[in-house]
């Protein structure tokens, strides 16, 4: 898409890694935690307990997408002093600002997946997630040439699919009885 949706993207990875700081730590305290309920037999606190963690992580998120959102040249401000790069890359970090609240969910889900020790299951999930990501990044700038910053929207797809089969699993129960 050229190098100016290239400067955009990198400087907005950078604000997304900045914005995922809390959710990456919540995610590894809810893969350890569904384990542990697994293990003491417990399989039928983990609905609950995965809804109390996308609570606090959906708070501790929003907190960080209002920041980008009520000051949005903060962030990127921190990575770059090109004030004319972060003008171009505010509406790619509006969108990324909602996704993030998609992923705080979907991301506390997988790794809910993830600890009940099915690996072949998380693949399945990831695996499937990023194939649909790609295909939908690639229609989203090649077939339709939206502008990057609808480009990134496709967030929504990668999240919504991780969110959806994580779920479908859980759900399922077919993970109920396994031993950790």
């Amino acid at each position: 898409m050229g190098k100016q949706a290239l400067a955009i993207s990198n400087l907005v990875r950078q604000i997304y890694m900045v914005m995922m700081v809390p959710l990456i730590g919540f995610t590894s305290a809810t893969s350890a935690m569904v384990s542990e309920l697994i293990g003491l037999g417990r399989s039928h606190d983990i609905f609950p307990l995965l809804k109390r963690i996308i609570i606090m992580s959906v708070a501790c998120t929003f907190v960080i997408s209002a920041v980008n959102v009520l000051f949005p040249y903060f962030l990127p401000g921190l990575v770059v002093a090109d004030t004319s790069l972060v003008q171009d890359t505010l509406l790619s970090s509006y969108v990324i600002s909602g996704s993030i609240l998609l992923f705080a969910v979907a991301y506390i889900m997988f790794s809910g997946v993830s600890g009940t020790g099915n690996t072949a299951t998380s693949l399945l999930i990831e695996t499937s997630s990023i194939g649909i990501y790609l295909i939908a990044a690639y229609v989203f700038a090649r077939v339709f040439n939206w502008p990057i910053h609808l480009v990134w929207a496709c967030e929504y797809v990668y999240f919504g699919i991780m969110l959806l089969m994580s779920f479908i699993y859980l759900r399922s129960g077919k993970w109920q009885g396994k031993k950790i």
